[in-house]
């Protein structure tokens, strides 16, 4: 792993400040990261929306109908789960001839007719007799159905784009996220220690060869990584996630006994040889896993390169912001906390401010007394109705809430739309009636005003 061109520059103390230097490689390698995460959640999208039968398919369904097809493909699944247990058997049953010929653990997906021509004749059966009774029975004799049920096999059977795209996917997120953790460590060592540009490629690479409990340890040691980031479960799951994908690589994506070490810590564990699945669901809760890391550690290395500045401020709201709408309130609060800490009483980042006190009310671990009291204490700024609506929400002031809710709709400094999806008015929402029918009243009936944008404060993605 190589540092970037922002990376070398950062180096070089004619140019930059020595803040400057190390702030701008932390939000270059953010911002880096960012994209890459951000344009992998659109290519899952676009793929999914191109996920479709094929056309003759789609020609027969015509034909037979919504119900029809339903009660088929009802069939085509019973089928498949039987073509698969027959598959799964055979393959257990190779595997332990322990030869090294890759012919005799051939596990992964092939038409159905290659399928059923050689791996069920293997075991006593022939072809499409397989299922030939079965497949008869379920289709009524209808000939259409069963070219349907075939065709929905076989299409299920194959491994579809979409599921190519999401095995391949999990590589590229790990290996981003590494690039972006060595370039950190990079930046350190270049900004923070004066070491040349080969120690620090060499200090990040052996870091990176660890796994994400080592990473943590080495991390530790550079930044005040609370204890209680530190020993959160993510990282233990982060270790789950590389683990994959280095099967996806060298396993064909099925559980080997590398895996097995990697995952020891688990309570469930997969049976060896059996298949690790890499469908949306697990794919965006790996997006949000290492996105989620990554917020944390630029955070964490920013205020520790320049602590109590105005700039990693404003870069980490919208991290802060999105570990709220996560319910990771210990997370929201650690960031909010690494970069108010040491700024003066009456700085001007309402924003962090309020999103700091929403984090320690629903985490319930202080007096809820006192941090009432120190709400109540603050005076939001003339100007911005948006902040008196984050007291109102705080304070559970129903009346406080809506009457600022309506002044924001009229305002030139916020956004409706964007006001409700902030995570402090949609736990108001949850938690009273009145301002979520204010709220609903708002979608339905567009702001009398033009409404403006608010503050363009933020920075990163």
């Amino acid at each position: 792993m190589q540092p970037s061109t922002t990376e070398v520059e950062a180096h070089d103390g004619k140019r930059l400040s020595v803040e400057v230097r190390r702030l701008t490689g932390v939000f270059t390698a953010s911002q880096r990261f960012g994209m890459q995460i951000t344009a992998m959640r659109q290519l899952l999208k676009t793929a999914k929306a191109d996920a479709t039968p094929p056309p003759q398919m789609r020609e027969l369904a015509k034909q037979l109908g919504k119900v029809r097809k339903e009660r088929l493909e009802a069939v085509g699944e019973t089928l498949r789960r039987k073509l698969e247990d027959k598959f799964e058997g055979l393959a257990v049953s190779d595997s332990s001839n322990a030869r090294s010929d890759s012919n005799a653990t051939v596990m992964q997906p092939v038409p159905l007719e290659l399928f059923m021509a050689y791996r069920l004749d293997q075991i006593g059966l022939s072809g499409l007799a397989a299922i030939q009774s079965e497949l008869e029975d379920g289709c009524g004799g209808d000939q259409t159905a069963i070219a349907y049920v075939i065709l929905y096999l076989e299409w299920k059977w194959c491994e579809e784009p979409l599921d190519v795209l999401r095995r391949a996917l999990l590589p590229i997120l790990v290996s981003a996220f590494e690039e972006f953790l060595a370039a950190l460590l990079r930046i350190h060592n270049l900004c923070g220690t004066n070491a040349t540009v080969e120690s620090a490629i060499k200090y990040a690479n052996k870091v990176i060869g660890g796994s994400p409990q080592k990473w943590c340890k080495a991390i530790a040691e550079i930044i005040d990584l609370k204890v209680d980031i530190a020993m959160d479960e993510r990282w233990s799951q982060a270790s789950e996630v590389f683990a994959r994908r280095n099967a996806i690589i060298h396993a064909d994506g099925k559980v080997d006994t590398k895996y097995l070490e990697q995952t020891a810590g688990q309570q469930r564990q997969p049976s060896l040889g059996s298949p690790l699945v890499c469908d949306e669901t697990y794919n965006n809760r790996a997006l949000a896993l290492l996105e989620g890391l990554a917020d944390l550690l630029v955070v964490g290395f920013s205020t520790h390169f320049a602590p109590s500045t105005n700039e990693a401020a404003e870069f980490s709201m919208a991290r802060v912001v999105r570990a709220l709408s996560r319910r990771h309130w210990r997370d929201a609060l650690y960031m909010a906390d690494a970069v108010l800490d040491g700024l003066p009483l009456d700085h001007q980042h309402h924003e962090l401010r309020v999103n700091r006190w929403m984090a320690l009310k629903e985490l319930g671990e202080c007096d809820q007394t006192d941090l009432r009291g120190e709400i109540n204490r603050w005076s939001p700024p003339d100007n911005e109705p948006r902040y008196r609506l984050a007291k109102a929400c705080l304070l559970d002031d129903d009346k406080g809430a809506i009457d600022a809710f309506e002044e924001c709709r009229s305002s030139a400094t916020s956004e409706a739309g964007e006001l409700m999806s902030w995570p402090l008015v949609e736990v108001m929402c949850k938690g009273s009636g009145e301002f979520k029918k204010a709220t609903l009243i708002a979608k339905a009936h567009p702001n009398p005003g033009k409404m403006g944008k608010r503050p363009k404060h933020r920075r990163g993605h």
